[in-house]
């Protein structure tokens, strides 16, 4: 069975990393430069889990978490899905939700459940509302004047994914994409004083940096999401390192493991089963 690699993310976050195991896994590979300690643990849980799949060892998971309702979007579910082969129509479609405006985030659950009740009773299938007189009574109901408010579309996990081109470089290509990578992160605060200022914050994990505060200056917002597109690149390429390392195969994952990690089957790969 296959999985994208974020869900292949998620499994490899319920298990205990081994350090002995995987002592000679990252070296020659400063993880200090700048990710945080979650970043790093989740790169040596990875690690642990390619290098116990090639020996074939017995691998403990804890149990994957219910997602926590952040009241962000309007749907957030915790369903991942596997797929027969990574050919799955599915992967290459479209992921679509609906940003919620901070102004009904800041009114609590009540006013949350009934913004998303609204707006499920006129969304389409594509995830868009045709009726603009709806967004009007929205904005005029919830007192939106958030300039973020509405549809939000992105390639589905797999799809259109730096990490896909990655995968396709060789173990001496991917460790001197990962050393480009290390000398771009140590140059960055010799640029300019802000780029400075963002390097100071290089143990923020990425999603962080990205989602850094609305009073930020412009530029400092961009400077941010460059560093931590540098961030994501690297741990892309270090955890893809380690995976090619041990020669992992992704389409290759036992179905039963996967159904007792609450993954389901992927309605279009499976429909005539």
């Amino acid at each position: 069975m296959y999985i994208t690699n974020f869900n292949l993310n998620r499994i490899t976050k319920r298990i205990d990393i081994d350090e002995q195991l995987i002592s000679d896994v990252f070296n020659g590979i400063d993880l200090n430069s700048c990710l945080s300690v979650e970043e790093k643990q989740d790169l040596k849980k990875a690690a642990t889990f390619f290098k116990k799949s090639a020996l074939g060892q017995k691998i403990q998971f804890h149990p994957i978490e219910d997602i926590k309702d952040t009241g962000t979007l309007l749907n957030e579910s915790n369903n991942a899905a596997f797929h027969l082969n990574a050919g799955c129509p599915r992967l290459n479609s479209k992921w679509v939700n609906f940003y919620i405006p901070v102004e009904v985030q800041n009114k609590g659950k009540t006013t949350i459940d009934r913004f998303r009740r609204l707006v499920r009773s006129k969304i389409s299938d594509d995830g868009t509302i045709a009726d603009q007189s709806f967004i009007i009574f929205l904005k005029a109901e919830f007192g939106i004047g958030d300039l973020n408010f509405g549809r939000l579309e992105r390639d589905n996990s797999s799809a259109v994914n730096f990490s896909d081109s990655i995968e396709r470089l060789s173990l001496d290509e991917l460790k001197s994409q990962i050393d480009h990578l290390l000398e771009q992160i140590s140059i960055f605060p010799t640029k300019s004083e802000l780029h400075k200022k963002i390097y100071d914050l290089r143990y923020w994990d990425s999603y962080k940096l990205k989602r850094i505060e609305k009073n930020r200056d412009p530029d400092e917002k961009e400077l941010a999401n460059e560093f931590a597109n540098l961030k994501s690149q690297l741990i892309a390429s270090i955890m893809i390192f380690s995976k090619k390392a041990n020669s992992f195969d992704q389409e290759n994952l036992e179905e039963q493991i996967l159904l007792e990690l609450n993954f389901k089957k992927c309605s279009e790969c499976f429909k005539s089963q």
